[in-house]
């Protein structure tokens, strides 16, 4: 890089991508191409970190209704049901916007997923309860 000035340095960046953007494109999709696999791999292991550090913060690994404790059965559940109030990113991807809005306390609790959808169809009473 020929500029030493951060600002000189941006505009120069910016400049070598405009005149090279397709270059530069191409070959970010070859390296996708490439590492497809090594990709979805991280994106896998981050959603896992981002539920287990959302499922930590909001109570620990036990259903509260329950007792379930297999990370691959627990849920974020919504104590007074109102999931829906929430933007769109909150439904699609919760524990991600959970981190990127530091965990804020909307009143949800861990359940397994197996309380959370029978207390769903049951009126919002979960069947062991009954």
């Amino acid at each position: 890089m020929p500029h030493k000035d951060p600002i000189e340095r941006k505009k120069w960046a910016r400049q070598y991508y405009c005149l090279n953007r397709s270059v530069r494109l191409a070959e970010q999709a070859k390296y996708v191409r490439s590492h497809k696999a090594e990709i979805a791999a991280r994106g896998k292991a981050k959603r896992a970190q981002d539920k287990i550090d959302a499922i930590n913060h909001y109570g620990g690994p036990k259903c509260v209704c329950c007792g379930e404790t297999n990370i691959k059965f627990l849920t974020l559940d919504h104590e007074k049901n109102d999931a829906k109030s929430y933007p769109l990113e909150a439904r699609v991807t919760p524990y991600a916007w959970l981190r990127k809005k530091g965990y804020p306390d909307i009143g949800l609790r861990v359940q397994c997923y197996n309380c959370n959808c029978g207390r769903a169809h049951n009126g919002g009473v979960c069947p062991h309860l009954e």
